[in-house]
């Protein structure tokens, strides 16, 4: 379909915070390309064809990234393991399933991405928290219940954001001049600082909230 999924082993914590600036990166490449209309350029269409896609400014990317421990033995899995198993149902070919809380959580949260926004897992979020150069490239758009995830409590919905990448234009700046206008998640970002719904901290400190 619509969807690409990357697999990145972790062997190092500081893998973690190395990966979610280059997903960042990527992200933001791409869709100025797409914006541009750089993209369509290294195409190989008529020039005809290059025109018309970047007129019609049809296609953008969205990004989602989670953390899970991930097991192979079906026989030991508990109740917050996630399993990994591979099928082949030919020679040289097959792929990989994924069962588990954590696997779920993140096909959950991806919903919540828009065009330019990373979300990411709150677990993700947390580690990422305690460094505070990453802190503060975390933003907690709204609360949100989740099927089957915290037994439906509300989940944080969490944007990664890093201005260094975006010729520090600010997280606040970054928003389009109608987004919260035609943007559920952006209007209730901004509606949540005025009339939180939770305690404001829940908002205002992500510290505080994680």
């Amino acid at each position: 379909g619509d969807e690409v999924i990357f697999l990145v082993p972790i062997r190092e914590k500081q893998d973690i915070f190395d990966y979610i600036n280059i997903i960042f990166e990527i992200l933001n490449t791409f869709v100025s390309e797409l914006k541009n209309g750089e993209f369509f350029d290294n195409l190989d269409i008529k020039p005809k064809e290059q025109q018309l896609m970047k007129m019609q400014n049809i296609v953008s990317l969205k990004a989602a990234a989670w953390i899970a421990i991930v097991g192979e033995n079906i026989n030991e899995m508990e109740q917050y393991d996630n399993l990994m198993q591979l099928f082949k149902p030919q020679e040289n070919y097959g792929f990989l399933e994924f069962l588990g809380n954590d696997i779920d959580a993140g096909f959950r949260i991806k919903n919540n991405s828009q065009d330019r926004r990373l979300v990411i897992s709150y677990e993700l979020a947390y580690i990422l928290s305690r460094n505070t150069d990453y802190l503060r490239n975390i933003f907690i758009v709204t609360y949100k219940q989740l099927k089957g995830i915290w037994h439906d409590r509300l989940y944080p919905i969490i944007w990664y954001y890093n201005k260094d990448m975006c010729n520090g234009i600010s997280f606040e700046q970054s928003f389009f001049y109608d987004e919260e206008e035609s943007n559920d998640l952006t209007k209730a970002y901004f509606n949540n600082k005025v009339n939180p719904v939770l305690e404001a901290l829940m908002y205002s400190d992500v510290d505080y909230a994680l």
